[in-house]
């Protein structure tokens, strides 16, 4: 009799410690004195530890997700001088981790927040043709970790949803709408994100201009920062958006989306006002688009982009065509420039996830500029590339590898810039 008892207990102590173990209970003091004795003495204690080391929802009422994705790569380059090979960051589209939650106040209004950080060692954009990454590696860089976003945000079903933080501006992202699937992990409208910092080499006095390629390709993409963002609710596919930020900036875009019988079609417009940088000075030898030489007068810097991309389903075709113009308002200069397109064929023919190739081509002018004999001369480049993305569905991955040849006219500056070869491959395992 006290045999079979004690068996019993045993069973029911294996397998109240097998549903902890397994399914995550926690059993607390009083329920485990129930199981005889000190049996469970040492259970208790395990229970206990396990208990002061997990992590917790501080508020019950607020769900918690976690998300990110992991982006790393090899890219090799040929500046014209040297050629190397670096392991990096894929800041295309960066490796980050976030978390992000909401809870109904009352039905139609919901509250949430965004916590979101990038993990900032050895960036793509970062490295440069000089034996080294972009001196984040090797953990000890305070810079190995940015904040991405920090918001809040309150959402009616009817009235729009108001985000309040660390965010992106209403016309943040405008220039990178992209159907492409597989390929956008890899090629986007960021033409100077491979090689923005490799420098430019004089073909003709063979040594470095002092320019990199950041300096002549430029998408103008606006940044995100701390701002109050306004959304609307979308009205047969169209959302509107406008944001106000510090540093007096303002942003407006509309976006389009929908499916129409098989064709998907993605646009947007946007509008970014910068009202209170100061600017370089027209006397300058070289000025950059950014307008950012604290050296220079007060002005102001004004961004238009505009991007539409296409999708039709049954043949797989893609195609990406934006554009993006930037005005930092100095008299004798010219406004900077961009246009970039994507074509591409996307579809799952081998069962392990889509495949798609692209091919691509962007063209940046006067990103950078000077005044010269009284003559305002500005920067060309260009840049086309090929490639191919392949999902994984197993994993949720996309592999990739692309190539991108960079060409610069600076003639006018008397530079004879060689040409820029570059090869990225890797991986992107979302979580």
């Amino acid at each position: 009799m006290i045999g079979g008892l004690m068996k019993t207990t045993s069973r029911f102590a294996i397998a109240a410690a097998a549903s902890f173990l397994v399914g995550g209970f926690a059993l607390t003091p009083a329920k485990a004195a129930d199981l005889g004795g000190d049996c469970c003495a040492d259970l208790e204690e395990r229970v206990a530890e396990l208990e002061a080391t997990t992590v917790r929802k501080g508020n019950r009422k607020v769900s918690v997700t976690l998300y990110g994705w992991v982006n790393a790569g090899i890219t090799w380059y040929d500046t014209g001088e040297e050629s190397d090979v670096y392991v990096v960051d894929n800041d295309t589209a960066s490796s980050r981790i976030g978390v992000k939650g909401s809870a109904q106040i009352r039905p139609g209004l919901e509250a949430g927040y965004r916590l979101e950080m990038k993990a900032a060692g050895d960036d793509l954009s970062g490295t440069a043709a000089n034996d080294a990454d972009d001196g984040a590696g090797g953990g000890s860089s305070v810079d190995n970790v940015r904040l991405r976003h920090a918001s809040w945000y309150l959402k009616h079903d009817q009235l729009g949803t108001i985000t309040v933080g660390q965010t992106d501006g209403a016309a943040t992202g405008v220039e990178s709408i992209d159907l492409s699937g597989a390929a956008s992990w890899i090629s986007y409208n960021g033409a100077q994100d491979w090689n923005y910092s490799y420098g430019i080499f004089d073909s003709t006095s063979q040594t470095y201009t002092g320019l990199v390629w950041g300096n002549v390709l430029d998408d103008f993409d606006v940044s995100r920062g701390s701002m109050i963002r306004y959304n609307s609710p979308t009205f047969s596919g169209f959302d509107f958006s406008a944001s106000w930020g510090e540093d007096d900036r303002y942003d407006l875009a509309l976006r389009y989306s929908n499916d129409w019988n098989g064709l998907s079609v993605a646009a947007g417009v946007g509008y970014s006002n910068i009202s209170d940088e100061t600017c370089d000075a027209v006397t300058g030898p070289v000025v950059n688009g950014e307008c950012d030489n604290q050296s220079g007068p007060g002005g102001e810097a004004q961004v238009f982009l505009a991007s539409l991309s296409l999708y039709h389903a049954s043949s797989g075709l893609f195609g990406v065509l934006s554009y993006g113009e930037k005005d930092n308002n100095i008299v004798g200069f010219d406004n900077g420039t961009n246009w970039y397109g994507k074509i591409g064929w996307r579809k799952n023919f081998s069962g392990m996830g889509e495949t798609a190739f692209y091919g691509e081509y962007t063209q940046s002018d006067n990103v950078s500029g000077a005044i010269i004999g009284g003559t305002f001369v500005g920067s060309q480049g260009t840049q086309w590339g090929v490639g191919v993305g392949q999902d994984i569905d197993a994993v949720g991955g996309t592999l990739y590898l692309g190539y991108r040849h960079s060409t610069a006219d600076l003639t006018d500056f008397g530079i004879n810039a060689a040409d820029g070869d570059q090869v990225l491959g890797g991986m992107v395992l979302p979580f």
